[in-house]
């Protein structure tokens, strides 16, 4: 239908000069083509993301000789997160992220499911370039490398995503762990 109706409009163009209703016609099938075809791109992008990312709960016994719950993510076949967990599946304890090669890209704690303390991001050297504070999920403090120091940012420059995401509920892994 659609594409009869663009066949139309186009050989009304060709014949005389196009009203403005022919080109808002022809103007709306281009931006139907253009929508379905961007829809189609972030479909495949996060089906693609959904068939290569997996998580496993694997048990680590930890210096204490306590058994500890570990989250481990991966993107194909290269381990890119794991996270400690508690009893109850909150995320609790360390957390790092590496980059599909390997190279750490990002490192924290949480605290019964919280982002809590320091936070810091790597650059691809392994230097911190940043280091974003938490308290109980909320953002207290934001550090910045400038210079090759890192230099306090005053809250009202921190970058929007910083100062606007603060959790509202801790961070639970979808299955709980067996107890100890």
């Amino acid at each position: 239908m659609v594409a009869g109706r663009a066949v139309s409009v186009w050989r009304r163009i060709r014949k005389q000069t196009p009203s403005p209703r022919a080109t808002a016609a022809l103007l709306a099938v281009y931006v139907a083509i253009f929508a379905a075809g961007a829809a189609g791109v972030v479909a495949y992008v996060v089906m693609q993301k959904a068939a290569f990312t997996r998580t496993m709960l694997v048990y680590r016994t930890g210096v204490d000789g306590r058994t500890v719950p570990i989250v481990e993510t991966f993107w194909k076949q290269a381990e890119t997160g794991e996270a400690q967990l508690d009893r109850e599946g909150l995320y609790d304890g360390p957390a790092t992220v590496w980059t599909t090669k390997g190279v750490k890209r990002e490192e924290g704690a949480f605290a019964k499911g919280y982002w809590q303390g320091d936070w810091r991001t790597y650059d691809a050297a392994g230097n911190v370039v940043q280091i974003r504070t938490y308290e109980n999920g909320r953002p207290v403090r934001y550090r910045l490398l400038k210079d090759g120091v890192l230099v306090d940012v005053s809250p009202d420059q921190w970058p929007y995503l910083f100062k606007s995401r603060i959790q509202s509920k801790p961070e639970r892994y979808s299955e709980k762990p067996r107890p100890n």
